[in-house]
């Protein structure tokens, strides 16, 4: 299989183009694949796939919206300052075809997303963007792709992860935050989780969506609870969840729901109602776990082997700088917030006034809204994607 290789290292010179080798990023397997590519190169549009990772504290959204502070606005003015479009691209990004994979809402973390858009050839272009980052977004490398692709709907399942203190699981009538759970507790939350997977109907786990729309309806490969892990004193684990797409607020919700029957604030049946056409009162879990973790694109994989262009998105490659930025900028953000602030332990005061029941449609969108400023909501009122 021919690999393509975007040229990170190039350096002109006044001579006749020389032809220079450059490594892969196919090579995490210890074997190298080389491309030739000549100083010719420099200064040449390619279409390409960036993956990057950020801590969305602080900011209000992935998605540029002037006048606010987005991840997308600082990747932008960093991609211009390293070289790497145009100033008219910068300004307008529809020109550069810009798109991102997936849409995180307010304070949402992502530890690899993926945006496509046509760069031009610099060298050594990844430091250069990261040299105008601040510490919480990180650029760890990027794919050459087929002109005609598009991040978004190119991407076939998403990854997300939760992090949360394992207290949220103990009996209602117990307040101890440094309760350390025990393995039936941990095979409740999973049995729970493994209810969500398949098709089925996630009206009641959004808003403003009618129990009648087929978007509503979404397919969830997996859902998984970790093993416990002790920080700063407390007890935490990560949730998993693997999906074809998500609306807004649905983790959260079906996080929500979960607790509520683990705690005994609601029962199983809750579950069940759920699925069904009337209206469930359903909490929203903090927000402040909740990152995009990964984005899959199986399909365009297979293509791409099979015609034997250009290499595979595959995030494993930077899995050592990923995890690395997860645990040191995410994760620890995450962890410092909770053990300072109890974000969960005021949520959880918040879930005696939910019924876990029906609803009349006509307060569908009515909800008591959650206390905690932990939440991160948004307002956008748009599908996570």
């Amino acid at each position: 299989m021919a690999a393509e290789i975007t040229p990170d290292s190039v350096v002109p010179n006044d001579g006749p183009p020389s032809p220079k080798k450059f490594k892969s990023c196919d090579e995490s397997d210890g074997n190298e694949v080389i491309q030739t590519v000549t100083p010719n190169d420099i200064g040449k549009k390619r279409k390409v796939a960036l993956l990057l990772g950020f801590c969305g504290a602080g900011y209000f959204g992935m998605q540029r919206n002037r006048g606010t502070k987005t991840i997308e606005e600082d990747l932008i003015n960093a991609l211009f300052k390293a070289g790497a479009i145009p100033e008219a691209a910068k300004e307008h990004e529809q020109k550069m075809a810009f798109q991102r994979a997936s849409r995180t809402d307010k304070g949402v973390h992502a530890a690899a997303q993926v945006v496509s858009f046509k760069m031009f050839v610099v060298d050594d272009v990844i430091a250069k963007i990261n040299s105008h980052l601040p510490r919480e977004i990180r650029v760890f490398g990027h794919f050459r792709v087929t002109k005609g692709f598009n991040s978004k709907t190119a991407c076939d399942a998403r990854t997300y992860k939760y992090v949360m203190p394992t207290y949220a699981f103990a009996n209602k009538e117990k307040k101890n935050m440094y309760i350390l759970v025990i393995e039936a507790t941990i095979k409740h939350v999973r049995d729970i989780l493994a209810m969500y997977v398949g098709t089925r109907n996630f009206h009641n786990f959004t808003s403003k969506k009618a129990y009648e729309d087929d978007s509503a309806k979404r397919y969830i490969m997996q859902f998984d609870c970790g093993l416990p892990f002790v920080r700063n004193n407390l007890e935490f684990v990560t949730l998993t969840v693997k999906g074809q797409s998500f609306m807004l607020h649905q983790i959260r919700k079906m996080i929500g729901l979960m607790i509520g029957i683990v705690r005994g604030d609601a029962t199983i049946e809750a579950m069940e109602k759920a699925w069904e056409k009337d209206r469930v009162d359903i909490p929203r879990a903090p927000g402040l776990g909740l990152m995009l973790y990964q984005l899959h694109y199986h399909a365009y994989n297979r293509k791409i082997e099979r015609l034997g262009i250009h290499s595979a998105i595959d995030n494993t490659i930077f899995d050592k700088e990923i995890e690395k930025f997860t645990d040191e900028c995410i994760n620890e953000h995450i962890i410092q917030k909770e053990t300072k602030e109890f974000c969960f332990l005021k949520w959880l005061e918040s879930l005696t006034y939910h019924s876990f029941d029906d609803q009349p449609r006509s307060a569908r969108d009515q909800t008591l809204e959650n206390p905690s400023k932990c939440n991160n909501d948004s307002n956008s009122g748009k599908e996570m994607e």
